[in-house]
């Protein structure tokens, strides 16, 4: 349930509609998963919309609190995140806003991500589990829309980084089940856009699996006038590069086939080129006591090593 209290003038020298935004109580969920979030205003907010359709609202937040539907089949936070937002303005086509949400747990998302033939969700069947807590960070200035004129260009930042918390790795079965904390370090997101140049970073450092860096650089097509949003062109050039440092590489057996299991250490230096419809790797795989077991398949060896250029 929500309440607005407003003024709205009349007559053709009308001026902003002034709108207060005093409680809100909203029942969200999505279809296809079984968490929800219920929605609860902080303190009123004031809105100002104009005639042309500008909009300004004051800074305000929102408490969210996830909600699941039947009895979770695994460990599930139920601490409320915050959604903060310092101020948001709409007009001509350009969104200005900047905000905050936090904590967000990484039970939240792998929940958001289940289906039904997938109902512990996509970490849970990877073998990984935790009370992980991030946070995410907006600025962004952009226009979503090519009938405006005079409009600044687009800028942008997003961030989101590991709050506290560790993660879980299981590996083996039955009497062989192993639990090993990851032991995360650092866990980073970030993308800046200045103009039509986009660029993303990302950073994973644990002490028990080793590191993982990558960025990549690309072009993004704004709005036209004939109503397109911005696109990313199957032409628009990449660059990019990706480093590896794994001690143990048990956790990509989730991204191999049913009943695989890998293991081993190894570091990989890749640069990334070309366009979105073409892109093109190069640079050098280097793999040592690499073990790959697979029962069903008859195969099992250990102690391999390999050396790959891209």
């Amino acid at each position: 349930a929500g309440r607005l209290q407003g003024v709205w003038p009349g007559g053709p020298g009308a001026s902003d509609h002034r709108v207060r935004w005093e409680a809100t109580r909203l029942q969200v969920r999505m279809s296809g998963t079984p968490l929800g979030l219920l929605l609860e205003l902080d303190q009123p907010v004031d809105l100002a919309i104009s005639a042309q359709g500008h909009l300004n609202a004051q800074a305000g937040a929102l408490r969210l609190t996830p909600q699941w539907t039947g009895a979770p089949s695994h460990t599930f936070a139920t601490q409320p995140a915050r959604l903060e937002w310092e101020g948001l303005r709409w007009a001509n086509g350009h969104l200005d806003s900047r905000g905050r949400i936090a904590p967000v747990s990484l039970s939240w998302i792998n929940a958001w991500m289940a289906s039904p033939d997938r109902p512990d969700g996509p970490l849970a069947e990877a073998g990984f589990s935790g009370d992980l807590q991030f946070e995410g960070v907006w600025d962004v200035s952009l226009p979503l829309s090519g009938s405006g004129s005079g409009t600044a260009p687009a800028r942008a930042r997003l961030d989101g980084r590991h709050l506290g918390g560790d993660l879980t790795y299981l590996s083996g079965s039955g009497t062989e089940l192993q639990r090993t904390p990851v032991g995360l370090e650092a866990l980073q997101l970030g993308i800046q856009w200045q103009g039509q140049q986009a660029t993303a970073q990302a950073l994973l450092a644990t002490s028990q699996f080793g590191r993982l860096q990558g960025r990549l650089t690309t072009q993004l097509t704004p709005p036209g006038a004939a109503g397109e949003g911005w696109q990313w062109r199957p032409d628009a050039p990449l660059e990019g590069e990706l480093q590896a440092r794994l001690t143990r590489m048990a956790p990509l057996s989730a991204f191999a086939p049913p009943g695989w299991r890998i293991d081993g250490e190894g570091q990989a230096d890749a640069r990334l080129y070309g366009t979105r419809a073409q892109p093109e790797w190069q640079g050098r795989i280097d793999l040592r006591r690499l073990a790959l077991r697979a029962a069903l398949d008859g195969i099992d060896f250990s102690d391999g090593e390999l050396a790959a250029r891209l």
